[in-house]
């Protein structure tokens, strides 16, 4: 089963067990209470030092400060890719400057390999069961509607295929610069040398 068959059986238990929403409400009300006390903690706390010009970041934890870390981090991030040529992506940056956006295009790009592949495997079963429709390509491939089908798919299909050839080609050329980068040690010495320690889950 893939995350598309795990979402429905979650969505299809919420709705079906009544007791289930109460409990999510709870939590939900509970975790912004937790927040709301947590910001107003940490701003009491720069009032009272007399540090209002102290960020909220280098206040404890609230949920103005981890909004602050995150937009922080971004800005770095796009900050030093827009030093490198427009084209480059997140992920591509090197290991010490990559920030939310380069963890966001790792998770989605992980979530959509698996998806794909247990969606490929669905429809291999199906086909093997007889339960899917064969379209007219496939069926009558020399009838009008086939040959039409035909001539639609390809059409579709040829920008595609030459768009991820290019990007494949783009992707190897530049792994090839930016591999040396994914090893910890250099990147630690180069962050020694410049002060900057990166971004903050990388932090040991």
């Amino acid at each position: 089963r893939g995350p598309l068959g795990n979402t429905e059986e979650r969505v299809v238990a919420f709705i079906t067990d009544a007791s289930l929403l109460p409990a999510a409400m709870q939590k939900l009300t509970s975790f912004v209470l937790q927040e709301l006390n947590n910001t107003i903690q940490s701003e009491k706390f720069r009032v009272e030092r007399k540090k209002q010009n102290m960020r909220p970041m280098d206040a404890p934890p609230s949920l103005i400060g981890r909004l602050e870390v995150f937009v922080d981090n971004v800005y770095r991030e796009e900050k030093y890719r827009n030093q490198q040529h427009f084209s480059t992506r997140p992920i591509h940056l090197k290991a010490g400057y990559r920030g939310p956006l380069a963890k966001l295009e790792y998770a989605t790009s992980s979530f959509l390999d698996v998806l794909i592949a247990y969606e490929k495997k669905r429809l291999d079963l199906l086909s093997q069961a007889g339960l899917l429709l064969k379209r007219p390509m496939e069926a009558h491939p020399n009838s009008p509607f086939g040959l039409l089908e035909s001539i639609f798919v390809g059409l579709i299909r040829a920008p595609i295929l030459l768009a991820a050839l290019f990007s494949r080609i783009y992707d190897l050329l530049h792994e090839s610069e930016t591999d040396e980068y994914y090893v910890d040690s250099p990147l630690k010495q180069q962050r020694e040398e410049n002060n900057f320690s990166g971004p903050w889950w990388e932090d040991e």
